[in-house]
């Protein structure tokens, strides 16, 4: 019985070849939202890069289907958890998603650096869904709210996810032994 409960508690992802690459996930979205939105985007003086908001599981509306990519949307703003009990990963992508943008020579502003007047904005969504982290991205112009790119991406529910998706200090692990 013992070794049952021990099973259980392993992240089952190494068996099935799942693993998740924060970083280069970030510079991926970062590189798919500049890609698309090249020609709309204009002369940029500022992009402002806000931290990513988690949805409550249970609420999340999501389009065409539950696939691996869809795009998120929160049906009311009662949906997104609260600012204060946010966890840190959304704070974590949007902070490599800029970190990709300053590579690519763009201006950027982080999610805890006064905005000033950015000419484009990124923001967006994620949840926990069957296993997976569900992501949403969207550059939008600051000027006039239009999208001018979006991107939606998922990644397996990894330990190391699930830390950063924790909102309980004390599950935060600076090593894994």
């Amino acid at each position: 019985m013992t070794g049952c409960t021990e099973t259980n508690m392993l992240d089952m992802s190494i068996f099935r070849g799942e693993q998740a690459d924060l970083v280069q996930s970030s510079n991926a979205a970062a590189d798919m939202l500049v890609q698309q939105a090249r020609q709309n985007l204009g002369p940029v003086k500022l992009i402002h890069v806000e931290a990513l908001s988690s949805l409550y599981p249970k609420n999340i509306r999501t389009h065409g289907g539950m696939g691996r990519n869809m795009p998120l949307s929160p049906a009311d703003p009662a949906q997104v958890v609260p600012p204060a009990r946010q966890p840190p990963f959304g704070a974590v992508i949007s902070s490599q998603v800029a970190a990709r943008l300053s590579q690519m020579g763009f201006n950027v502003s982080g999610p805890m650096a006064a905005p000033g007047t950015p000419t484009a904005m990124i923001g967006g969504y994620y949840a926990r869904a069957h296993g997976r982290v569900l992501i949403s991205l969207r550059l939008t112009d600051s000027r006039d709210g239009r999208i001018l790119s979006s991107y939606d991406y998922s990644l397996p529910a990894t330990s190391e996810i699930e830390d950063l998706m924790s909102t309980d200090p004390d599950s935060f692990r600076l090593f894994d032994f």
